[in-house]
């Protein structure tokens, strides 16, 4: 009760500081990435980057593929670490083979956009994919241009719930610096 015997008042202040700490952690990845790059291989930084992607945007697998001068072939580069320790045996790093041959996770070289596919599963243009391949869910894509040309793709998947634009743009910083970088 206040003073005159009116009611006490509770004033409190709510703030949602997750864009900020997000935006804090990608700009860490981005340092950490930038600061180990001179002690790793291109292929080291590529799978580091994916690596960071992941845990950025809660995801299980992702992988980082070329694109080639032409763009009319895909190259097979690298998959993150918990890719090929946890959920994938397939063979493939080194293979590459044309676009037009590609499954739906290449829509984003083919459409030269971002794609989000949040039930992957029921896709209706979905290929099949090989032995030991891992389970895709959810998958998130996005092109690497420089100039007018897609030079790689890299995706992430399987995050426990949808994916949205935003992880897609925390995906896109982290990759445009490891392509300067490897370049």
């Amino acid at each position: 009760r206040g003073e005159h015997g009116g009611a006490d008042h509770i004033i409190g202040l709510l703030r949602n500081v997750t864009q900020r700490k997000r935006t804090q952690a990608v700009m860490q990845a981005r340092m950490d990435l930038a600061n180990s790059s001179a002690s790793m291989s291109p292929q080291a930084l590529l799978v580091e980057t994916l690596d960071k992607a992941e845990a950025l945007t809660g995801s299980e697998i992702g992988f980082f593929h070329t694109f080639s001068e032409d763009q009319k072939e895909i190259h097979l580069t690298v998959w993150s670490t918990n890719t090929t320790r946890r959920f994938c045996t397939a063979e493939g790093v080194g293979s590459h083979y044309p676009l037009s041959e590609a499954g739906v996770w290449a829509d984003s070289m083919r459409d030269r956009h971002t794609i989000i596919y949040n039930d992957y599963e029921n896709l209706p243009n979905r290929k099949g994919m090989p032995p030991g391949h891992a389970l895709v869910r959810r998958l998130v894509v996005v092109p690497i241009f420089r100039g007018q040309r897609i030079v790689a793709a890299i995706g992430v998947g399987n995050k426990h719930l949808d994916y949205d634009m935003e992880d897609a743009h925390v995906v896109t910083q982290l990759a445009d610096l490891a392509w300067d970088i490897a370049e």
